[in-house]
């Protein structure tokens, strides 16, 4: 693991940034999020690995040349559609942490019931069909997402996938985050980081006190110091 060196603070955005004033910019619609900038490393062109299960809802995949003939999805699954979160955490919450969930080590390949539509010559969008399609009995559960920590894009060539783009139940959003140093007492940091997991860090502007390098926000004089950041974001689909 890479350590800070002393004297710097690093601010880790989670969807919304904890510990700092957010406010809705509501002047323009947010695009979709994409979440596949924060997949694991290191997998095969056409597969896409999470830390955590996602409710996937649509993935765009893009070919170094013409868009196969056919072109399918699968996910990893174990436990879900069986098993459903948003269901156990009603009633008595002592034993919600203890309920199953998928993860990186268990489970098959699920092929799913999907609906592929030819964007440009090479580019296809996946949707997936209602979960009936797949299992008949969750009639009660006909959602069109797929909770998976994997998604795999099914095609002759697998190394001619050139880029996947993912996106989730959870609606995007576009925050503005002031965040106020020095409160009760000195900021004890001379460079200040910015990184986001689940979210994407836009235009930063400093104040007095401050000044924005390549490194980072060098941090100067003392005094009311603030400054500003855009960030893109998701509002969490199960609340």
């Amino acid at each position: 693991m890479k350590m800070l060196s002393r004297g710097t603070i690093a601010l880790f955005c989670v969807l919304v940034v904890l510990s700092i004033h957010a406010e809705l910019d509501a002047s323009a619609e947010p695009s979709p999020f994409d979440i596949a900038p924060f997949a694991l490393p290191n997998t095969p062109a056409n597969e896409v690995w999470f830390e955590e299960p996602r409710d996937i809802v649509r993935i765009e995949v893009d070919f170094g040349e013409a868009a196969p003939d056919s072109v399918g999805a699968s996910y990893r699954r174990h436990y879900w559609p069986q098993t459903k979160i948003e269901e156990r955490a009603q009633g008595d919450p002592m034993p919600f942490g203890w309920i199953h969930q998928d993860d990186l080590f268990n489970g098959d390949w699920q092929n799913a019931a999907v609906d592929v539509e030819n964007v440009r010559s090479n580019m296809v969008a996946i949707t997936f069909q209602p979960l009936t399609a797949e299992f008949p009995d969750e009639q009660g559960y006909d959602v069109r997402f797929r909770r998976s920590v994997a998604v795999r894009i099914d095609v002759p060539q697998p190394e001619d996938v050139s880029r996947i783009r993912v996106y989730t139940a959870s609606q995007p959003a576009s925050s503005i985050v002031r965040v106020r140093l020095d409160a009760g007492g000195k900021t004890p940091a001379s460079l200040l980081k910015l990184s986001g997991y689940n979210a994407v860090i836009g235009a930063l502007q400093t104040g007095t006190g401050m000044r924005l390098t390549d490194e980072g926000i060098r941090l100067e004089s003392a005094g009311a110091r603030t400054f500003t950041f855009d960030i893109d974001h998701m509002h969490p689909a199960h609340a």
